[in-house]
């Protein structure tokens, strides 16, 4: 914990620690900088200056504009805190994505603000991770739209499902006819088919051995149909390979 104080008209003695930012709002709108914030982002320790305006300029141009909004909604007092995600700008150039947060801690008689504290959290990990799955989904969708297969992608851990619209067309429905439920594929199985399936699936869990099988669903007409199985649990996904197993369905061409 450090304490710095900022010169100039009404400015006040603020106490903050290594991961915080301070803003006081008075007199010279003078902004406290720990020195923590300043290692995060590469300055010195007199290198990241001491106004709200030298800290708005390391907001990357593309977000200064929202960034700035929401601060000044909160200083008008039309939110209860500030809260925003954007990218600051190091002192090599490069920018990180940081978490900022924040309250008035004090205001005048007339509600004016007196005293800003915040905290910045640098959260350029968690947002490559996010690029990186927004990009894999993106991905995903154009192989999707691109096959004529029905796609099954089914959480094994919470039982959750993804079937594809064309999924639902091969057997008669419309997208919103079907939940996306496992339950919506196992209970359309032929139960002459069943035993295999399931025995399929715990080799393919269990021993990693191929999963592509042939099976009989049940269409909307109530009628069955034969479908080509074939599936793959882990290997598209960052999680283990008993979380999740991603299918893709064809009609089956039968003799």
């Amino acid at each position: 914990m450090t304490d710095r104080r900022l010169d100039g008209t009404g400015a006040r003695a603020v106490r903050i620690s290594e991961g915080d930012w301070a803003a006081v709002l008075e007199g010279n709108g003078g902004v406290l900088f720990s020195d923590g914030w300043k290692d995060m982002l590469g300055y010195a320790q007199d290198g990241a200056g001491d106004s709200l305006d030298e800290w708005s300029s390391l907001v990357h141009p593309d977000d200064r504009p929202r960034v700035m909004a929401d601060l000044q909604r909160h200083c008008c007092g039309e939110t209860p805190t500030f809260s925003t995600e954007h990218r600051m700008r190091c002192k090599d150039g490069s920018y990180k994505w940081v978490h900022d947060r924040g309250k008035i801690s004090s205001r005048a008689p007339d509600g004016g603000s007196l005293r800003f504290l915040g905290i910045q959290a640098d959260v350029t990990a968690r947002k490559q991770v996010e690029d990186a799955l927004r990009r894999s989904e993106e991905r995903y969708a154009l192989v999707e739209r691109g096959t004529q297969d029905g796609i099954w992608d089914w959480n094994i851990l919470t039982n959750e499902d993804y079937l594809s619209p064309r999924w639902k067309a091969m057997l008669g429905f419309t997208d919103d006819d079907v939940p996306n439920h496992a339950d919506s594929f196992f209970s359309r199985i032929h139960p002459d088919d069943v035993p295999g399936v399931h025995e399929a699936l715990r080799a393919h869990l269990d021993h990693r051995r191929p999963y592509n099988i042939e099976l009989r669903l049940r269409h909307k007409d109530g009628h069955y149909r034969w479908f080509q199985s074939r599936g793959d649990a882990g290997r598209h996904w960052p999680t283990s390979p008993h979380d999740r197993l991603y299918q893709r369905h064809h009609r089956a061409q039968m003799a």
